[in-house]
């Protein structure tokens, strides 16, 4: 059977660093947006209002989600252009960033106290305490890995551009000339092909 003629490029990603930071994306934001769709869900059913802030950090984890898992079915079949990677990277960088201020805002008497039944009233108040404990830790692990991802596009970027670049080859005993010596010229066009 004939080979296809398509061959996917090289790509400039280490591999290890690429895929863990890719793996630690996702898990952050599957959870932040688990933990979210839980919370919106019981304030929906009790009739109560969404902070506007959940919505904010929502989007951060569903675009996150979308894009890795976009930008995985690309990696499968094509190269990822570590300049776009990089853009975007920096985009959802920015939104989760924005996301965990708000969060850190809101939540700052909730994540220093202790979650017990004497504070919050009930083994439900505590689950819910947990609960946003949980959040925090994972929204600020996703700004983490953010950043990581920023920083492997660039370093793949600059990986991408060495590619280009002209080594002048030395010859293996530093003194032999490693001239092109496959063609004999005659001696009386020695002048042409010089």
């Amino acid at each position: 059977m004939a080979k296809s003629g398509y061959k996917k490029q090289i790509s400039c990603y280490h591999p290890l660093s690429f895929h863990t930071v890719r793996t630690f994306q996702f898990l952050s934001s599957g959870i932040v947006t688990a933990i979210l769709f839980y919370f919106i869900y019981r304030l929906v059913v009790h009739s109560i209002a969404l902070p506007w802030s959940y919505y904010f950090l929502q989007g951060a984890g569903l675009a996150t989600l979308l894009y890795l898992t976009v930008s995985l079915l690309i990696h499968c079949y094509r190269t990822i252009n570590p300049v776009h990677n990089l853009i975007v990277n920096a985009f959802l960088f920015a939104i989760w960033s924005a996301a965990f201020g708000l969060l850190a805002n809101a939540m700052r008497g909730t994540i220093t106290r202790v979650c017990t039944k004497a504070l919050w009233g009930n083994d439900t108040g505590v689950v819910v305490c947990v609960r946003y404990k949980v959040l925090f830790v994972f929204a600020g692990l996703a700004v983490v890995s953010s950043i990581a991802a920023c920083l492997i596009d660039y370093k793949a970027r600059k990986n991408q551009l060495a590619r280009g670049k002209y080594v002048r080859a030395n010859s293996p005993k530093f003194e032999e000339n490693t001239a092109y010596k496959c063609i004999i010229v005659p001696p009386e066009s020695q002048g042409l092909y010089q």
